[in-house]
This record gives structure tokens, C-alpha cells and sequence, in this order.
């Protein structure tokens, strides 16, 4: 059986953060996973290692079809997507941290902008043709819980419809 286009679409963000590199012509070269792949015991922690995670929905809205029996009504969703990326302060550069989170930030964020500009020439799709919008959302900047490193949180919020009936249709 495919996968629900939720899954799909984090699926996407993985791909889409794991290629922001320098040979694709960005700052730095990030490695993405997801959180069943790594950082489960926080020994996996490397510089520019980034946790790819699907976070809360923010909103869903039905939109009822024109049919008596509903079958054609689709649900649009608003999920957020974190890309948390690590700096260990072993960088092969000399650059101060704030220099590095910059850099990461304008790296996602035009990485992102892509799949905006994606929506003029694909039919109104971004995301690999399974949304409708991507938002960039407010980043963050913190300190992991055990100390060992900084973390920047990039979020992203993607529209998406679905199939009232069937996550995996659209």
C-alpha cells in the first residue's frame, strides 16, 4: 500500500533538507534524518546534523463537496514541519556560531523558496506536486538538553488537501 500523502510530504521535507549541501550550491552541507533513524540516545550527534520532525497540526478545514453524498469532500491541513539542526562547535570553519545560524537560516529558507517559486510553474503544487503552500514559520535558537550543542529550529508550515474519506488520496 502507498503512503498517506502526510507521509509523503515528511518524506519530501527529508529529502528537501538533506539537500541543501555545498556541491548544491548552499553555505554548508547539512545531513538530515528522522527521528527513528537517529538521536533516539543522543550519541548520533554530529555538526549540521539535522532531526527532520513532523510536529502539530495548526489547522484542518473541511471543504464539503457540491455532491448530496459527500463524496467528494477533502480536508485541507496545515502541518508544521522542524528541521533541527545541530552545532557542536566542531566545525572545519572559524566562524562565530551567529555567522553559522545565518547561514543555516538564509541556506533552509532558500531551499524553501524554491518550492514557493515552485507554485507559479507547477499548476499551483510545491512539495513535489502533494501541497498547496508552504510557510516559512519563525526559527529558533537554543541549547540542546544535554548542553553538548546548539540547536536551530527551522520550521515550515505546508498546506496539503486529502480526501475526507482516504488520507492517501488527494
Amino acid at each position: 500500500m502507498a503512503e498517506s500523502i502526510l507521509e509523503q510530504i515528511a518524506q519530501w521535507h527529508l529529502a528537501a533538507i538533506g539537500s541543501i549541501t555545498v556541491a548544491n550550491g548552499y553555505q554548508q552541507t547539512l545531513v538530515a534524518s528522522r527521528s527513528e533513524e537517529e538521536f533516539l540516545d543522543g550519541q548520533a550527534i554530529t555538526d549540521l546534523s539535522v532531526l527532520c520532525a513532523l510536529s502539530a497540526a495548526d489547522d484542518a478545514v473541511v471543504k464539503e463537496s457540491e455532491t448530496i453524498d459527500n463524496t467528494g469532500s477533502k480536508i485541507i491541513w496545515r502541518q508544521r514541519f522542524d528541521a533541527f539542526v545541530h552545532l557542536t562547535g566542531r566545525s572545519t570553519t572559524a566562524l562565530a556560531v551567529d555567522n553559522r545560524i545565518t547561514r543555516i537560516v538564509a541556506d533552509t529558507h532558500k531551499r524553501m523558496g524554491v518550492e514557493r517559486s515552485a507554485l507559479r510553474t507547477n499548476g499551483g503544487t510545491c512539495c513535489g506536486g502533494l501541497a498547496m503552500w508552504i510557510d516559512l514559520l519563525p526559527w529558533e535558537v537554543g541549547v540542546s538538553p544535554t548542553g553538548i550543542c546548539t540547536v536551530v529550529n527551522i520550521p515550515v508550515a505546508i498546506t496539503y488537501e486529502v480526501d475526507a474519506n482516504n488520507p492517501y488520496s488527494s
